[in-house]
């Protein structure tokens, strides 16, 4: 049974910086009570960035505030997830150099500094791609070819017509629909498309339950998941 949220924000969020004098960063911690399927909820961002020596980043510090706090009800209803379920604080700081874009671990989100100065417009689609995961925060047993593809399928959803969108519906590889990331996003749009609208809800559902089996597809849809591996690869 699909939850539905009603969200309610209170319009004086309490907001608080403060610079830590061991490593010049400045601590900025935001706090929404919101009202979530008829439950007050408290909402916390807390953010840690040396905005001294990077003044570039106070314009994102803005835009990530205002994603966390927009999207993580509508991100939670995408999912179907149980609010209590889903962490209420999240905790981000910026890393320099990392190899990766962004990751969460837990209720900690870290973001790559030097992609971002990069890749300034890639900012919303990298953290709406992390509080995803955020959201998620599945037990054991999950696949990780449908973590991720989730991840980047809320994404999509978020952001249909940005350059990210379009680049990857250009290079989509059908060979590789269990490949993880879009590929993966690609196989599961397949599947909404063509059996049942709301497959990624009910089977992130499934996983937040901790019962995944590949015996759910055959449920959900009335085909295995090597079915329809086989049918999107020719499709």
């Amino acid at each position: 049974m699909k939850i539905i949220y009603l969200i309610l924000l209170i319009l004086t969020p309490f907001i608080q910086a403060t610079p830590t004098s061991a490593n010049k960063d400045s601590v900025i911690t935001t706090t929404k009570n919101i009202t979530v399927a008829g439950k007050q909820i408290k909402l916390t961002l807390t953010i840690s960035v040396n905005l001294e020596d990077n003044k570039e980043f106070e314009p994102q510090i803005k835009q990530i505030t205002q994603l966390y706090f927009q999207h993580w009800p509508l991100i939670a209803s995408k999912l179907n997830a149980p609010i209590d379920t889903i962490p209420h604080e999240l905790i981000l700081n910026f890393q320099e150099k990392m190899g990766h874009p962004a990751h969460v671990n837990g209720n900690h989100m870290v973001i790559e500094g030097n992609h971002i100065r990069q890749h300034p417009d890639d900012l919303s689609g990298v953290f709406i791609h992390e509080l995803t995961h955020f959201v998620q925060n599945y037990p054991p047993g999950a696949p990780g070819w449908f973590v991720e593809g989730t991840a980047d399928y809320i994404r999509y959803k978020t952001f249909p017509h940005s350059k990210w969108a379009k680049r990857n519906q250009a290079h989509t590889n059908k060979s590789k629909p269990l490949g993880a990331y879009w590929n993966s996003t690609a196989f599961l749009l397949w599947i909404e498309k063509t059996y049942h609208p709301n497959t990624v809800s009910r089977i992130s559902r499934i996983c937040k339950d901790g019962k995944y089996s590949k015996n759910v597809w055959k449920e959900i849809t009335g085909k295995s998941l090597d079915e329809l591996i086989k049918e999107y690869k020719q499709s």
